[in-house]
């Protein structure tokens, strides 16, 4: 089972990490299901803001590819409702309606990268390695990505990371306005 570890650092400021440092934070439907159920416990706590991390190297380098493989081998239809389901789980945060913040440590890839844009705010490491790589993979960017990202850097710039899959990083990040605070 994977892990979500949810930690209040601070009255009032909780953070929730995606602990599967091994596989890079990798998300499948079981960290999908951990990751809900932990934000339906935050909905209780009388949290002001909720700062969302990665264990490890990477903040995450997105969607399991076992599992997007094997999705590949569903119905049209039941592939659509399952990965519904996927992206719901994660994107639950935003109703959560207290400031959201992304603290990126290492890459954001593809549904990684999608899980730092709904936060409202993404403090990035200089070393990290954002990207959009979806097209890389021949699919349609899920879970918002193409809503927030087009939210966050205007409508050019989220085409040129969406149709090109280029992976950023240091200041690329900040020039893109993905962050505003890059630290070591």
């Amino acid at each position: 089972m994977p892990e979500v570890i949810f930690q209040e650092v601070k009255p009032g400021i909780g953070v929730i990490t995606l602990s599967e440092p091994t596989a890079l934070n990798a998300m499948d439907e079981a960290m999908a299901e951990v990751f809900q159920e932990k934000i339906k416990a935050v909905r209780a706590m009388p949290l002001r803001v909720l700062i969302i991390t990665g264990a490890g190297r990477a903040f995450s380098a997105g969607g399991n590819l076992d599992m997007l493989e094997a999705k590949a081998k569903l119905s049209r239809e039941e592939n659509t409702l399952r990965m519904l389901k996927f992206y719901k789980s994660f994107l639950c945060i935003r109703e959560l309606g207290i400031p959201l913040i992304a603290a990126v440590n290492g890459h954001a890839i593809g549904a990684g990268l999608c899980l730092a844009l709904a936060c409202d705010m993404r403090v990035v490491a200089e070393d990290a390695k954002l990207g959009m790589t979806f097209t890389r993979l021949g699919l349609h960017p899920g879970m918002g990505g193409t809503y927030f990202l087009k939210e966050v850097v205007g409508k050019a710039a989220a085409l040129e990371l969406l149709l090109t899959g280029r992976v950023i990083r240091g200041e690329q990040v900040r020039q893109f306005g993905i962050a505003r605070e890059m630290c070591p």
